[in-house]
């Protein structure tokens, strides 16, 4: 096999600084490219790159008052640019540098990576990785998957086919599997055989063996961030805009949010006198030059009090022509997140209902400071700075009941302000979410911790180096110790239950309609 000195094994290394430390070295103008996955992006690596056996919290500080434990935190206030599979790329100590104190050295276990595009070091097809428990291999060369050496094969989830699987699956090999989407990207996964084809998987689910729940939550400084006065929300109100946003270009998905949004608009109060529009002005467009100018003279005279934004019921355009434009701006734009905070309520519904699945759509809208109307993770009070931070959709019998109570929020401060609450010295009154982010052991833009792939990853090796600590024990003993049992991966690392419509009832939606195509999709 090539480059034999990259696959050994140390058994005999002194740490540096401790377990829990994380070797850092610096690649001046460092860049790479790299295939990845399906999306066949080119990435550019950071020019500080972190080895994956980090600590697993930073330095704790002083504790606030109301129960709120703070500690350093990596955010400074700049743009957070969420993590992506794709894009959490970093590099290890590589073989030119080991660690002082080697001794020893026996053959080393590969992981390799059966998505190759996802491989998160440069460059080549190998490197070595050092873990807390010793040192592996990673490698993209799908050659030696069949070698004794290859103890575990690393999927990602919105890549992976059944059809395409590596089989007949090796006895000696683990499957290891990263994905942190929903089930939108592969219905498979969501299902009891489908997710027990793994023995370690790292989800959104706080259940999973490498839990990723809080992927899009950089520290508790991101939820601190002060909220615009409401005097400057008011001025905006006064200029004709409404109340309450809706941000979205990705259209009927299986959360079937836009039939939902579509509904509320009917009871989301107009000015008086003003004749309803449409919801995402259809009809406008459907009915000419005509329509049209009777469309805008209603948005000028009676604007309405759901603005949305994007391809999916849009009734609205982004202020300005570099906004407009996907391929110059992304959601997490400065520009973009300035004009967001104007609003006072942001909708924010999940392309998938899953026990977990938290994204940028309920974290957002908390960072610019204003109260989401969400509908997603139906645990999501569980990871709440306090009790009384969202409007929670599902608690409202019906879209009519929920606009009734927005209008209470718009027209009284008081009342709206104590949902602002947690952004007050001491308002993160939630211990579980505060030791959550304080333990977790990937970091969001952080120096002192790996980013989740390659944080996944040493977990991957430190998994197998223990597998084969207990393989050795057994076969030294096996009449004292029993052959080690497999870890299987369970249906509540994904707990995404079957698609249901947004609004009404399954039996009310046409045959054509796309919701019936995402049902399909999943059984």
């Amino acid at each position: 096999m090539r480059g034999v000195s990259l696959w050994r094994r140390t058994t005999s290394v002194a740490t540096h600084g401790g377990a829990g430390s994380c070797a850092v070295r610096v690649v001046p103008g460092a860049r790479v490219d790299m295939a990845a996955g399906c999306a066949g992006a080119v990435l550019a690596a950071l020019g500080v790159l972190s080895v994956c056996a980090a600590s697993s919290s930073g330095p704790e500080v002083q504790r606030e008052a109301g129960g709120e434990a703070e500690w350093a935190e990596p955010w400074d206030g700049a743009v957070f640019r969420p993590p992506s599979a794709l894009g959490a790329v970093g590099a290890v100590r590589g073989p030119g540098t080991p660690r002082p104190g080697r001794e020893e050295t026996v053959d080393l276990p590969v992981l390799l990576w059966w998505s190759p595009g996802l491989f998160p070091h440069f460059p080549g097809d190998s490197e070595r990785i050092e873990c807390a428990r010793g040192a592996c291999v990673a490698s993209r060369d799908l050659r030696v998957r069949s070698d004794p050496l290859t103890r575990a094969l690393l999927f990602y989830g919105t890549d992976f086919r059944a059809s395409a699987a590596p089989l007949p699956r090796l006895e000696h090999q683990s499957w290891a599997l990263l994905h942190e989407e929903s089930p939108l990207n592969n219905f498979l996964l969501s299902h009891g055989p489908g997710i027990r084809l793994f023995n370690l998987t790292a989800t959104f689910s706080r259940h999973s063996d490498y839990p990723l729940t809080l992927q899009w939550l950089p520290g508790i400084a991101y939820l601190r961030r002060p909220a615009p006065p409401l005097r400057e929300r008011a001025e905006w109100r006064r200029r004709g805009y409404a109340p309450l946003l809706y941000l979205q270009s990705h259209c009927d998905v299986p959360a079937d949010r836009d039939r939902y949004v579509r509904e509320l608009m009917r009871y989301i109060p107009v000015g008086a006198g003003c004749a309803r529009r449409g919801a995402g002005g259809a009809e406008s467009r459907a009915g000419g030059g005509r329509a049209t100018l009777r469309t805008l003279l209603t948005a000028v005279l009676c604007p309405a009090q759901v603005d949305s934004y994007g391809k999916c019921l849009q009734n609205r355009e982004l202020p300005t022509a570099r906004l407009q434009d996907t391929a110059t701006a992304t959601t997490e734009d400065p520009e973009l997140l300035a004009f967001l905070s104007r609003y006072k309520f942001h909708l924010a519904l999940e392309n998938a209902i899953c026990n977990d699945y938290m994204t940028e759509k309920l974290w957002r809208p908390m960072h610019l400071g204003a109260v989401p109307v969400y509908r997603g993770s139906p645990s999501v009070r569980d990871w709440m700075p306090n009790n009384h931070s969202i409007i929670l959709i599902d608690d409202f019998e019906s879209p009519q009941k929920l606009a009734e109570f927005i209008d209470f929020l718009d027209k009284n401060d008081e009342e709206y302000m104590k949902f602002l609450e947690y952004k007050q010295l001491g308002g993160i009154t939630n211990q579980f979410l505060l030791d959550r982010l304080k333990h977790r052991e990937w970091g969001v833009n952080d120096p002192l911790l790996p980013n989740y792939l390659n944080g996944f990853e040493c977990f991957v090796c430190d998994h197998e180096l223990a597998r084969l600590d207990a393989e050795n024990a057994h076969a030294a003993s096996p009449g004292d110790i029993p052959v080690p049992e497999p870890h299987i991966a369970q249906p509540s690392h994904m707990n995404c239950p079957v698609p249901t419509p947004g609004f009404g009832n399954v039996e009310e939606i046409p045959d054509n309609d796309r919701k019936e195509q995402d049902l399909q999709k999943y059984i």
